[in-house]
């Protein structure tokens, strides 16, 4: 086997590999996609019910309706496009909009430190032996 002949296969190997993984990821986005679809679809039909609570007539039965139908209409397109389409349009909407996903990143980011400050602290274990075991009488005293 020549020099050529080994870098050809090695190419060939590297595509396949990214090939594959490529699939895979794919595979697992689309996955993702799903889950977050059905998800949204039930709280499209929680936002329905919701709506139907109030007089038809009130604002708050057209705004919870018009945000469970925006919903639906979110969670169709979702499942009608490719995962690569759906990140050429998020890297279109990032070059011809950068501010709004720069704050958009920045909302996350804060939203993200909150949650994390607000959840407990995990609690320690010490490897460390009490000082004053054995030390204490049956009353507590020294």
């Amino acid at each position: 086997m020549t020099h050529a002949d080994l870098k050809t296969d090695a190419q060939n190997t590297a595509r396949e590999l990214r090939d594959k993984v490529s699939d895979a990821a794919e595979a697992r986005a689309e996955a993702a996609r799903d889950e977050f679809a059905e998800q949204a679809d039930r709280t499209a039909d929680q936002t329905h019910e919701a709506a139907q609570a109030y007089d038809n007539d009130s604002l708050q039965a057209q705004v919870l309706g018009q945000l469970a139908d925006n919903i639906d209409a979110l969670t169709d397109q979702m499942r009608r496009r490719s995962i690569p389409e759906m990140a050429e349009d998020a890297a279109s909407l990032a070059r011809r909009h950068p501010a709004l996903v720069l704050g958009g990143a920045a909302l996350a980011g804060f939203a993200l430190a909150r949650f994390l400050k607000a959840s407990p602290e995990p609690v320690q274990q010490s490897n460390q032996v009490d000082p004053w075991t054995g030390h204490l009488d049956d009353r507590g005293l020294v």
